[in-house]
C-alpha cells in the first residue's frame, strides 16, 4: 500500500469501500449504543421517581393508619395537611381528591382549584411520582404571594388515601424538584462518559478489526491476482513450449535437409572466378556473407543437437563463453562495421548446455543489435558473476524498441522486420527460462537497448 487510504495501484477505489463499511459500522454501533443509553436512562428515571413516591407513600400511609386506627374516617384535608408536615424538603403545596378523582380542595389557598390535572388514572397503591423541568407553576399557583422565586422544576407525588384498606380518595403533593434535577443532571453525565467510552471502544476494535480483515482481503486478492498471472504465464510457456518443442523438431528436419543444399551453394558460390573484367558484385558479396552465416548457424544446432543426444559434457568459463560469443558475433559485426567490445568480470563455469543455450540467446540479440545499428555504432556485451548467478548484458547503440511494442516482446508476435518470424526473443525468453533463468529488457530508448540474460549457476 502506498499510502493509508489508497489501494498499491493508487485508485483507492478498495480503501474506498473500506471507508464506507467502516463508517456505517461506526453508525450501527453508535445507534446500539446510545440507543441503549436512551433506553437506560429512562428505565433509571422511571425508578428514581418510584423510589421517590415509594419513600413518601409508606411514611404517609403510616401517618394514616395511626390516624384512622379507632376506625372514625378521618378528614382528607386534615389528613393531607398532617402528612405535609412530615419532614420531606420542599414540600409547598397539596391537593386533595375524592375516591371519584374530583378535586375537593387545595393547600394553600392560592392553590388553584381550576388547573389541570397531573395525573391520570386510578391511582397505583404504592403512589406514582412525575418530574417537570422547567414547569409553568403559574398553571397551578392562583396567588405567588410570599413564595418569592419559584423552583425550576417540579416534584408532583400522587398517594391514595387508604382507611382500613378502603380508597377514601387520593392526595397530590407538590414538591421543589432540584434535588431529582440534579440527580437526572448526574446520572446523564455519567450515561453520557460511559456511552462514549464505550463507544471509543468498540469504534477502536471495529477500526481495528477493519484494517486486519481488509488487510487479509487485500493479501488475498493480490495472491489472487499474483496466481493468476502466474497461471497466464504458465499457460503461455505452455504454448510457446509445445510450439518451441515442435519447432525443435522442425528445426533438426530442416537442418538435415538444408546442409546439403547449402554445401552445394556454398561451393557454387566459390566456383564464380572474380576478374577485373568482372569483379564481383555486392549482391555476390553478400550472398557469399549470407551462406556463410547459415553455414555456421547450421553446425552449431548440429553441434547441440548432437550433444544433447550423446550426453557428453564438459565446462565453458566465462572468459571462453565469451570469446565464442565474439566469434559468433564477429562476421555479421564486421560486414556492418559495428565495434564489439567484451568485458568479462568474475570468474564461473556453465556446463556445455548452458553455454550453447546461452550463446544462442546472447547470439540472436547480438544480431537484432547489429541489424538495428547504424554502421559505426558500438554493441557491448558484459558477462559477469554475482549473487549466485551469470549475468550477460547486450547492450547496443540503436534507436530503441518502440513502447507498443514492449508489453509484448518476449511473446510470439509477427515481426516488424522484412523477412522476420515473431519468434526469436519468445524462443529466447523460453531458453532462458530452460536455464532457469530470466531474459528481461532493462532499459531502452533513443540512446540503445540493454538485454540481460541471467543464469543461476552453483557457486
Amino acid at each position: 500500500m502506498t499510502g493509508f487510504g489508497k489501494a498499491q495501484d493508487g485508485s483507492g477505489k478498495p480503501w474506498l469501500a473500506f471507508w464506507l463499511g467502516l463508517g456505517l459500522a461506526w453508525c450501527v454501533v453508535a445507534g446500539a449504543v446510545f440507543g441503549s443509553m436512551a433506553w437506560l436512562r429512562h428505565r433509571v428515571r422511571e425508578q428514581l421517581l418510584h423510589r421517590e413516591a415509594e419513600v413518601f407513600n409508606a411514611a404517609a400511609q403510616t401517618l394514616l393508619a395511626e390516624e384512622s386506627a379507632d376506625g372514625a374516617a378521618p378528614d382528607i384535608l386534615t389528613l393531607s395537611l398532617q402528612v405535609s408536615r412530615l419532614p420531606q424538603k420542599g414540600v409547598f403545596g397539596l391537593r386533595t381528591f375524592d375516591a371519584a378523582g374530583k378535586l375537593v380542595d387545595s393547600f394553600p389557598a392560592y392553590l388553584s382549584t381550576n388547573s389541570v390535572a397531573l395525573f391520570s388514572g386510578p391511582v397505583p397503591a404504592g403512589g406514582e411520582a412525575r418530574f417537570l423541568p422547567r414547569a409553568s407553576l403559574e398553571s397551578i399557583l392562583e396567588d405567588m404571594g410570599g413564595w418569592g422565586s419559584l423552583p425550576d422544576a417540579l416534584l408532583a407525588i400522587r398517594i391514595p388515601i387508604l382507611v382500613q384498606g378502603e380508597p377514601k380518595g387520593a392526595v397530590e403533593f407538590l414538591i421543589e424538584g432540584n434535588t431529582v434535577a440534579r440527580e437526572y443532571a448526574n446520572l446523564d453525565r455519567t450515561l453520557w462518559r460511559q456511552g462514549l467510552v464505550l463507544f471509543g471502544s468498540a469504534a477502536a476494535l471495529l477500526a481495528f478489526a477493519f484494517v486486519v480483515g481488509f488487510r487479509q482481503v487485500e493479501r488475498a486478492n493480490r495472491q489472487l491476482r499474483e496466481q493468476s498471472r502466474n497461471l497466464q504465464r504458465a499457460n503461455e510457456e505452455l504454448t510457446m513450449l509445445y510450439k518451441t518443442s515442435a519447432l525443435g523438431a522442425v528445426t533438426a528436419h530442416l537442418v538435415h535437409g538444408l546442409k546439403n543444399p547449402l554445401a552445394g551453394l556454398q561451393e557454387y558460390l566459390r566456383s564464380i572466378p572474380a576478374t577485373p573484367a568482372e569483379p564481383l558484385t555486392g549482391a555476390h558479396q553478400d550472398a557469399i556473407g549470407a551462406a556463410r552465416r547459415m553455414d555456421a548457424l547450421i553446425r552449431g544446432v548440429v553441434g547441440i543437437l548432437r550433444e544433447d543426444a550423446s550426453g557428453v559434457g564438459y565446462t565453458f568459463s566465462l572468459e571462453e563463453l565469451g570469446q565464442v560469443l565474439k566469434q559468433r558475433l564477429w562476421n555479421a559485426s564486421a560486414e556492418k562495421q559495428i565495434e564489439l567490445v567484451f568485458d568479462v568480470e568474475g570468474a564461473a563455469t556453465l556446463d556445455n548446455r548452458q553455454a550453447n543455450l546461452a550463446t544462442l540467446v546472447v547470439e540472436n540479440l547480438g544480431h537484432n543489435a547489429i541489424e538495428a545499428s547504424a554502421p559505426g555504432a558500438k554493441l557491448r556485451v558484459r558477462l559477469e558473476h554475482k549473487n549466485g548467478s551469470v549475468f550477460i548484458t547486450v547492450t547496443d547503440a540503436a534507436s530503441g524498441i518502440p513502447e507498443e511494442l514492449r508489453a509484448k516482446l518476449f511473446t510470439a508476435v509477427p515481426s516488424t522486420k522484412p523477412g522476420g518470424s515473431g519468434l526469436g526473443l519468445a524462443i529466447s525468453a523460453q531458453m532462458a527460462r530452460h536455464l532457469g533463468g530470466s531474459l528481461e529488457l532493462t532499459q531502452t530508448g533513443r540512446e540503445g537497448s540493454t538485454f540481460v540474460l541471467r543464469i543461476p549457476v552453483q557457486d
